[in-house]
């Protein structure tokens, strides 16, 4: 091969490989994802609540959130599996005339304080989904797969009911017993 079709070969893969930097740039905001170590891209994105490592998480791109509760250490034997919530921040300000009506009424027609609305909007803006992560694992023909995640999403692993309660069992016990003893030291003086 000659040596100017070597160097002609070179320029052409590397037009290519800019050329898919370029594209992948355009069809996401360059500061949601990063490249990682293994040249993929990744993003970050935040799960709270019943994992063995909660906190902030790289993931790539393509993740879906049974992929990052594994990734965060897998649930905690206290997790409630059956309602994890994914809070998205939607890309646009998508609020309804009725949601506007609703936050003018519950300032009472007033003049709303600086900040208020902005943070009455954002919270309009987002979009929460509870996904059922059990009906997923046990669904043979996975007919509702989980959701892909994207930059920026918080998933929250809450707390089963019967913890809760057991927690509370807990505390009773412990007040009763303290009661206990106190009566048996107010009797014995």
């Amino acid at each position: 091969m000659a040596p100017y079709l070597k160097k002609s070969a070179g320029f052409i893969l590397f037009l290519f490989c800019l050329a898919v930097v370029i594209s992948a740039q355009e069809t996401a905001n360059s500061s949601d994802y990063i490249f990682g170590d293994e040249q993929q891209l990744e993003m970050e994105v935040a799960i709270w609540g019943e994992v063995r490592d909660p906190g902030k998480h790289r993931v790539s791109y393509n993740t879906n959130l049974v992929e990052l509760i594994s990734i965060a250490g897998g649930p905690t034997k206290s997790a409630k599996l059956t309602k994890v919530q994914l809070t998205r921040q939607a890309s646009e300000w998508s609020i309804s005339p009725e949601i506007l009506e609703t936050i003018m009424k519950e300032s009472g027609g007033d003049k709303i304080k600086d900040g208020e609305l902005k943070r009455r909007f954002d919270t309009a803006s987002r979009k929460i989904v509870f996904y059922d992560v059990d009906k997923y694992l046990g669904d043979r023909n996975m007919l509702m797969p989980p959701p892909i995640l994207q930059p920026g999403d918080v998933v929250y692993v809450r707390t089963s009911a019967w913890t809760s309660w057991r927690e509370t069992i807990r505390v009773v016990h412990e007040l009763a017993l303290i009661a206990s003893i106190y009566a048996w030291y107010l009797r014995a003086r």
